[in-house]
């Protein structure tokens, strides 16, 4: 039997391999962690309550925008293409804001910067019949528009089992990375 081939720099196929999964593990980790804000935008709910001794409803939902990036994102404006008369909104926590009317009934608020991995939450509380879809609510930034995605309520794990996902995730995806990277090198030797 022969003795396996050697690369360049003296080294054997197991270690090129070694060195290409921790270099692509180092760039996978740079690109997630690089220094960029990311703007994320939810609805947590929408709702509607009647009034006692009267014929209309009064409709609240919630707009939680969060930065979930690594660096602070600058003039988040909250655009409203639509906005009822008498609309109240809370802010939590409470922060500087500008509002500023555009239209016969369409808003914008400006805030000057939201720090990493901070968020804020609008209450809206209007009279009906309007309801929270026909505010046109759109969420951008200096660098652009935040990602609006549904909320899906789902049961919380301990640590521990999210602890476990994540490890079995880690190690499936360096063992797939390692056969894929010990296939092509293969390969190419052969050649």
């Amino acid at each position: 039997m022969s003795a396996p081939p050697t690369l360049p720099l003296g080294l054997s196929l197991e270690d090129w391999i070694k060195i290409i999964s921790l270099l692509g593990t180092f760039f996978a980790w740079l690109r997630i962690n690089r220094r960029r804000p990311r703007l994320e935008a939810f609805f947590t709910h929408g709702a509607a309550h009647p009034i006692v001794g009267a014929q209309g409803f009064i409709h609240t939902h919630s707009l939680v925008v969060r930065n979930a990036g690594s660096f602070s994102a600058a003039n988040v404006r909250i655009s409203h293409s639509f906005m009822p008369p008498n609309t109240d909104i809370q802010f939590y926590p409470d922060r500087p804001r500008t509002v500023t009317q555009f239209g016969q009934s369409g808003s914008e608020i400006l805030i000057d910067r939201l720090r990493p991995k901070e968020q804020i939450t609008l209450s809206y509380l209007y009279p009906g019949p309007t309801v929270f879809t026909q505010f046109g609510t759109q969420v951008k930034f200096d660098e652009g528009f935040a990602q609006f995605f549904e909320i899906q309520h789902v049961r919380v794990f301990p640590r521990w089992v999210q602890a476990i996902v994540v490890y079995l995730m880690t190690a499936g995806f360096g063992l797939t990375l390692y056969v894929a990277i010990k296939t092509v090198l293969a390969l190419f030797i052969a050649i």
